[in-house]
């Protein structure tokens, strides 16, 4: 077994957020030896097999020194692409997969969105569920309050979007 984590380790799951590795159990699954992170999230704990953490996007936390570049890269305005919702909503839900930086892409750009035209139903809940796991994240790199981080997140977004509105980019949408 090749474990990328160990017992103790606090990692982000990109669809329930921030959870501690408890242990790394094996058990038998469809006729072979498994190995799974249990990993206890704030209310439940989940099984994650150890072979599958990269597909899942199972990550380590964003470390302290990032956090005042992740407020700043919050500001910055964003491409846009001219593509169809779907196609879009299922790029976001892999690039939520890959680190809190690509998280934060997806949650500028739904922001975005939703301040241009109403959001699909299944939009509204992958910009609840980005925002949830980017101030989970935050929380457990700098211990500062989620309402803390969440009143810097929407500060930061108003910003970023009369960035946006001042911003044009060729072949763009806007």
């Amino acid at each position: 077994m090749n474990s990328r984590y160990t017992i103790g380790d606090t990692v982000i799951h990109p669809y329930h957020g921030a959870g501690k590795i408890k242990e790394i159990i094996q058990e038998e699954f469809l006729g072979s030896t498994e190995h799974f992170y249990l990993i206890e999230m704030n209310k439940f704990s989940i099984k994650i097999p150890v072979k599958k953490t990269e597909e899942i996007g199972l990550r380590n936390i964003v470390s302290i020194d990032m956090l005042e570049q992740i407020y700043s890269y919050l500001l910055q305005p964003v491409l846009i692409e001219k593509e169809n919702w779907h196609s879009l909503y299922l790029k976001y839900k892999e690039n939520i997969k890959i680190n809190l930086m690509s998280t934060i892409l997806v949650l500028k750009k739904l922001y975005y969105f939703s301040k241009q035209r109403l959001l699909k139903p299944e939009e509204v809940k992958l910009l609840f569920l980005v925002k949830k796991i980017v101030v989970e994240e935050i929380h457990v790199a700098g211990n500062e309050s989620r309402d803390d981080i969440l009143n810097r997140i929407n500060s930061n977004m108003k910003v970023f979007l009369a960035k946006m509105e001042t911003n044009r980019f060729p072949d763009v949408v806007h």
